[in-house]
């Protein structure tokens, strides 16, 4: 017991020393109004010290050895800053950093359904919307909602029959019907009237994809057509009589 008495003196003595040759920093992190930057990164730089800052923006980082150090602080939407403190044995230094917010954007960002990653300058398919309006123009001409798209649409082919759209293609492939969404038809089971399923008064707008997907089932060969319906508004029925009375 003796024998460890000294050993642990001298342990105590060097953790002493070591401790004495150490400070802190202790500071808040602000942006340019002078509101708090909660839960942002503040590193020193070189070292694996670091921490964040509380809900107020306040960060305090102790045992920081004695000397210069440049002080990293980092938050998602603001610019990295970089500050030098010099840091004494035994004092706390106290900082005050202000962020300025980013003006960097987001980068293009792809959805695609294939296994490889494409932009959206390379994906071999393009899109036609046809909007309301184009279609209440086309109505005074005719009322054929397949005229209307063969005439709208480029590589729609026109129907070959006057009761269905056997036959007809897109991009001379065979195409996709869909309502809201909901595909109407199969190559297994195609009735060939599909494009003729909805009144075009009924018609909000129609979305046509040209180029092979596979995404809302078979049957795409060479794209889909999309009918999207109008929504139900309510209209006072009374008002013209009101106004008559």
């Amino acid at each position: 017991m003796k024998k460890l008495l000294p050993l642990l003196a001298m342990c105590m003595l060097l953790s002493a020393s070591a401790f004495a040759q150490t400070g802190s920093i202790r500071g808040t992190v602000l942006d340019t109004e002078n509101q708090p930057v909660s839960f942002s990164s503040v590193f020193l730089k070189g070292t694996n010290t670091g921490t964040t800052t509380n809900e107020k923006g306040a960060f305090n980082l102790e045992r920081v050895n004695a000397g210069e150090h440049r002080l990293i602080v980092s938050a998602i939407g603001f610019e990295q800053k970089v500050i030098a403190v010099t840091v004494n044995a035994g004092e706390t230094q106290t900082v005050q950093v202000s962020l300025s917010p980013s003006q960097q954007g987001l980068n293009e960002v792809v959805i695609s359904a294939s296994r490889t990653p494409e932009t959206i300058d390379q994906v071999p398919s393009s899109i036609t919307v046809l909007s309301r309006k184009a279609i209440e123009e086309d109505l005074m001409v005719s009322t054929n909602i397949i005229d209307i798209l063969s005439n709208k649409v480029p590589g729609l082919a026109p129907s070959t029959g006057t009761s269905s759209n056997w036959g007809q293609t897109l991009r001379g492939r065979a195409m996709l019907v869909m309502i809201d969404g909901v595909p109407q038809s199969t190559p297994l089971r195609n009735g060939a009237v599909d494009m003729r399923a909805l009144d075009p008064d009924a018609i909000e707008q129609v979305e046509v994809i040209k180029g092979a997907t596979a995404i809302y089932g078979n049957g795409a060969a060479g794209g889909l057509i999309n009918y999207i319906t109008r929504t139900p508004r309510q209209q006072n029925l009374l008002a013209p009589a009101l106004r008559w009375a």
